[in-house]
């Protein structure tokens, strides 16, 4: 009989409902991990991951194994390594809208980190200068840049693209901005939550080097679990620490009250819900919401339904016989696409020109830069935090 007093209720349930050979979960450790991977180890189970900044181990292990690790002291948690979902609905039609804006910077010098199912090589963003700095894949360990889902592709579009394939209407939001993107998402567009955390762990190490300013996190996690959240509240604050701003959706589900969950309730993060702008300004029906009264998230909103950006060769493989691949030329460059992780590229963009215009501005005082420049909208409701940001008013503050 496992010992559940170190067991989330989530991981205990699981176990007793499924039955399975093995489980992937998260080892929270008290001090020193060593005793811990070399326990897994010994005892035939699979160490998937280290995450030192939170103390943390991810692995595959049988129940017998789990039932050994709740024995020993070195452990203070372990529960169910869970998934996130990239925020998105694929949109067949086409309304062809793009952001307008009038602002004094393009996101020079600036790199975005983003946590998501990859890039594929699109010219728009490698031609005539490669925007894509670095690119680490935790799913399949291929050293190329590529994207078997498309959202990664698309959200790196909103930020950076250069437009030339559509003559400037599709142009980025910051298009002198790079990239640093982590494939911790699979071609299904889910991502286990040890995975997306060692990616946010890789970025901030990176971030002095490649000046990180902006954490870009386009999905939403679902789970009740405070303990993982926690471990993403701890690195948040990590990231601020290194004076990187964490930019997240509201999430995908549904636009009623106290429907937003997981890290998007997290008070050290910025929490972007979004709107249709196609014909007035009006709530997208999925963005969610908190409850008003504990919870004012989302922070700001930014138009989210039927965005044109980048598309991508699902299919093309960047590594063949240990070979580079060269992608062929795309039928359809562009794609139309739904969800509040378009508002979070959108906003992460716009950050980036901020920290170009004042490179000495702190989070705080991009936070009170964003408020200072956001008008709330009658049509919207209550729950639409500081409203929508005005790019005009933005740019106006920025000259001061």
């Amino acid at each position: 009989m496992i010992k559940r007093r170190k067991l989330s209720p989530v991981l205990k349930d699981f176990i007793e409902d499924n039955p399975l050979k093995e489980y992937r979960i998260i080892i929270e450790a008290k001090s020193s991990i060593d005793t811990i991977i070399k326990k897994i180890s010994s005892s035939k189970g699979i160490v998937l991951k280290t995450i030192s900044s939170l103390n943390i181990i991810s692995a595959k292990v049988s129940s017998a194994i789990i039932d050994r690790l709740c024995e020993l002291p070195a452990i203070d948690y372990i529960t169910l390594d869970d998934t996130a979902l990239l925020c998105g609905v694929g949109i067949h039609s086409a309304n062809n809208v793009s952001y307008k804006f009038s602002l004094p910077g393009s996101g020079k010098g600036i790199t975005i980190g983003i946590v998501d199912s990859g890039v594929f090589p699109h010219p728009c963003l490698t031609r005539p200068i490669n925007k894509l700095r670095k690119f680490y894949d935790l799913i399949n360990d291929v050293p190329y840049p590529y994207d078997d889902n498309g959202h990664g592709t698309f959200i790196s579009g909103v930020i950076c693209g250069d437009g030339k394939d559509s003559k400037n209407m599709y142009k980025g939001i910051a298009s002198s901005s790079n990239i640093f993107m982590v494939k911790a998402f699979d071609a299904m567009g889910r991502g286990y939550i040890s995975d997306i955390l060692f990616a946010i762990d890789t970025i901030i190490s990176s971030a002095e080097e490649e000046n990180i300013k902006i954490l870009c996190l386009p999905f939403e996690t679902l789970t009740y679990d405070k303990h993982i959240n926690s471990y993403f509240y701890n690195i948040f604050n990590l990231c601020k620490s290194k004076n990187i701003i964490v930019i997240v959706p509201s999430g995908n589900n549904r636009n009623q009250q106290d429907s937003i969950r997981g890290i998007a309730t997290l008070s050290n993060c910025i929490t972007v819900g979004g709107i249709s702008s196609s014909l007035g300004y009006t709530n997208y029906e999925y963005s969610s919401l908190g409850d008003g009264k504990f919870s004012k998230k989302p922070d700001f909103l930014a138009a989210c339904v039927e965005i044109t950006s980048l598309n991508t060769d699902k299919n093309y493989v960047s590594i063949k016989n240990g070979l580079k691949q060269y992608p062929h030329k795309l039928d359809k460059p562009y794609v139309n696409f739904t969800g509040t992780s378009i508002s979070c590229a959108y906003l992460s963009a716009l950050c980036s020109i901020i920290y170009e215009i004042k490179p000495t501005l702190t989070t705080e005082d991009i936070y009170s830069l964003l408020i200072l420049s956001s008008r709330r909208i009658d049509t919207l409701g209550d729950n639409q935090g500081h409203g929508i940001i005005n790019v005009e008013l933005l740019s106006s503050n920025l000259k001061e």
